[in-house]
């Protein structure tokens, strides 16, 4: 008598562990994403205030804002003047405000842009953020020499 083949298949205690280890790897990659995300959004915030120290320990060196020194000619040859108002306004003051602060001029810092006013750039004209794409640091529009410098 030929033997009969037992019927294969996969008992309830079996496809529970599958789904619990399944469970398990879909739980530790939503909570790295979590973890990515916030370590992200703790950069920009450390960006944040290091471009507020920059901004400020320029105006106390210079003796006037980047980007909107009158005189900056005189520090850089290759530099822009600003008008000298007091003021980053948001036309090529807020270009000139970058080069001014990035390493071909000032160093405070890092990157090197290029100041140049018809062109809106990350990492050319503006550094870029952490979150990539066409995500730039902006300064907000008239905000004077003694008051808190706010960004966007």
């Amino acid at each position: 008598m030929p033997k009969r083949a037992a019927n294969q298949a996969f008992t309830l205690i079996e496809l529970s562990i599958v789904l619990v280890v399944i469970g398990l790897l879909v739980g530790g990659v939503m909570a790295g994403q979590s973890l990515i995300k916030q370590a992200l959004l703790r950069n920009l915030q450390t960006d944040v205030q290091k471009f507020k120290t920059a901004v400020m320990t320029f105006r106390d060196k210079y003796n006037c804002l980047p980007g909107d020194c009158a005189n900056a000619t005189t520090f850089w040859s290759n530099a822009t003047n600003g008008n000298g108002n007091g003021f980053i306004q948001e036309n090529c003051e807020i270009y000139g405000m970058w080069q001014m602060l990035g390493s071909g001029f000032s160093g405070l810092v890092p990157g090197a842009y290029n100041g140049a006013c018809s062109t809106f750039s990350p990492w050319v004209t503006f550094p870029g953020t952490p979150l990539g794409g066409n995500s730039i640091y902006m300064y907000r529009n008239n905000v004077s020499l003694g008051n808190t410098v706010y960004w966007k």
